[in-house]
Order: C-alpha cells, then structure tokens, then sequence
C-alpha cells in the first residue's frame, strides 16, 4: 500500500464555496504574481508551503496569482471544435466546388465570413471552456497526506 499526497484548494467567492484537488504527478498549469504567461509543470511533492514540479522549480504556495484547468467544462470544448472545423471545412469545401464548377471568384468573400465567423466562435468558446481560480486573501490550501495502509488501524 502507498500513500496519497493531494492540494486542495477552497475558494470563496460571491458566498459559493468551491474546492479543488490537485495530486501527484499530474499536470499543473499556474500563474505567478507578476507573470504574464502562465507555466505548465508536473507535480513531483507537495509540502505545507510549497509545491515541487518536475523541473526542479519549487513554487511557495503565497506567490500562485491564478491556477488554470483546461477543458472544465465540456459541452464548450466539444462545440469549440466543432465550430472551428465547421469553419475550416466550410472553406475548403465551398472554395474546392467553385474550382471544380469553374466559377469566379473561387475564393467567394461571402463563405470566407461565414468560416471566420464560424472558426472565431470556435476560439471564444475554447477560451471559455478553460476554468481559472484567481487566489484571493480567502483562498485555503490545505496538503492533505492519505495513508491507504493505516486505514482501518485503531
């Protein structure tokens, strides 16, 4: 038997309690106070006021700005992508059948519109489909070490 180290995140926002939980050895996407692009790293340890990534970089809990979960919601990534190769395919289908029926222009502007419409549509909804928690005053992290062998020991 092992044991299971986890992060779980309570955040407090507008009266709602939300909680996460992160473990080992999974992805991890964050941003620093003062960051401007966010960082992708595996968890390797967690302790009481850090986490230890697979690159030898030890982040203290105090300076995560925001943490970011992609794919969260997932009616959004699935109609994301079909929206964006809605868009691609509506193009080259309607730019193919202009060329084989020898029509002119064979780029028509009035289907580049629709495709952008439909590829831009496609990028708003994956960018909403990523879920972000900004850490706050009132954000609890708590290390939580679950022994599996010392379950049922008295």
């Amino acid at each position: 038997m092992f044991s299971q180290t986890s992060l779980k995140i309570i955040n407090e926002r507008f009266g709602k309690v939300k909680k996460m939980e992160f473990f080992v050895n999974e992805p991890f996407e964050y941003k620093l106070k003062k960051d401007f692009w966010y960082k992708k790293n595996k968890i390797v340890a967690l302790n009481d006021t850090a986490i230890v990534f697979d690159n030898d970089s030890i982040v203290p809990l105090n300076k995560l700005k925001v943490i970011r979960i992609k794919d969260h919601r997932h009616l959004l990534t699935l109609f994301g992508g079909a929206f964006k190769t809605a868009g691609v395919m509506f193009f080259g289908l309607n730019t193919i059948n202009n060329a084989i029926n020898d029509r002119s222009p064979v780029v028509d502007s009035k289907a580049a519109g629709i495709s952008a419409a439909l590829f831009g549509t496609g990028m708003i909804m994956k960018y909403f489909s990523a879920k972000r928690i900004r850490i706050k005053k009132n954000t609890v992290f708590k290390v939580v070490e679950i022994n599996y062998a010392d379950l049922n020991h008295k």
